[in-house]
């Protein structure tokens, strides 16, 4: 099943990725409690979404490219990021005067779980194939239950980063979630909900996150009390994922969907700047409130789709070019 491009889901998408790179950010809030509040919905939508879009075809060709395409994108990222942090820590040590030391970098811990914000690649990767091999063996109703159960089960299990585990079965209930709107074509039944009602919902969930511990599903539980913290959570994150979604349903959503269509670009360029960013703005003495950290996302997320516009036009220059010599 293929659905034709929405534009208004990739105005959703250009709110979410801006929350992404805003979220990844420190900064002073004044006690807004503002990253509580985005890190309540911002990634469960994200991937609600990329459960939505998921393609259901059965052609193990294109599954395949899909996959290869993902896997190159990671490594490449990954190992361009192990490159940028031992620059960074190299340069830090001799501007500080300490021995630089790459076991930092390269612990064995740190070799077996994904590069920073690159978990959600190596997710979207393990609830693809589950559904590509699974799906048709699974009511899609009992699928959910059971991404349910595991979301809360897996915090038993005491692995953190590694492998993106606890993070890939955290969020796997919006995943399937997302899947089985698109099944049954559920986001139009989500429309009946009177815009009012979602919008006051949304901000009924917000103010409930504010007073909330940060949502952190990657990590494993410490004591009972995580269970529950990550049942109301995972409850909450889903509440304030259906009314954000049924809200984007509006028109004005539209005007941003030529953002929404780099989220790629943005969701993995953004964290060589991040990474820059840690490293060196506090040795500079550099902070950020809330109001210069909006500035700062914002010129991100426009470096990053103007590098992305750039090599896309010299891309199909040399594809045109290629084409027309064959010609």
């Amino acid at each position: 099943m293929s659905l034709p491009r929405d534009l208004r889901f990739d105005g959703l998408k250009s709110l979410l990725i801006f929350l992404v790179v805003l979220g990844h950010l420190t900064f002073k809030d004044y006690g807004i409690n503002l990253m509580e509040m985005i890190y309540s919905f911002h990634m469960p939508v994200f991937v609600f979404l990329s459960g939505y879009f998921t393609s259901l075809s059965s052609d193990k060709e294109k599954q395949r490219r899909w996959l290869k395409k993902t896997l190159i994108i990671f490594i490449v990222a990954l190992i361009a990021q192990y490159i940028l942090k031992l620059v960074l820590e190299y340069e830090l040590s001799q501007l500080n005067g300490f021995e630089f030391s790459a076991y930092s970098i390269l612990k064995p811990r740190s070799l077996v779980s994904p590069g920073f914000a690159l978990w959600y690649l190596v997710c979207l990767m393990y609830w693809r194939i589950a559904v590509w091999r699974l799906g048709d063996a699974f009511n899609d109703r009992l699928l959910i239950i059971l991404s349910c159960v595991a979301a809360i089960l897996a915090g038993f299990i005491p692995l953190d980063n590694e492998f993106a585990f606890q993070r890939a079965f955290a969020f796997s209930p919006f995943f399937f979630i997302g899947l089985l709107f698109k099944k049954k074509r559920l986001v139009f039944q989500l429309e009946r909900i009177p815009i009012g009602v979602a919008v006051m919902g949304i901000i009924v969930g917000l103010l409930i996150a504010r007073e909330m511990p940060l949502y952190e599903p990657s990590r494993h539980y410490l004591a009972c009390k995580d269970l529950i913290l990550r049942l109301i959570q995972t409850i909450l994150g889903l509440w304030l994922c259906l009314m954000v979604v049924r809200v984007s349903r509006c028109q004005f959503t539209k005007y941003f969907a030529w953002f929404g269509t780099k989220t790629l670009w943005i969701y993995v360029g953004h964290t060589y700047l991040i990474i820059f960013g840690r490293r060196f703005y506090p040795y500079w003495g550099i902070s950020f409130n809330l109001f210069s950290a909006i500035i700062v996302a914002v010129l991100y997320c426009a470096l990053i789709i103007l590098i992305a516009n750039s090599y896309e036009s010299i891309r199909n220059k040399r594809s045109s070019l290629s084409t027309s010599q064959n010609t």
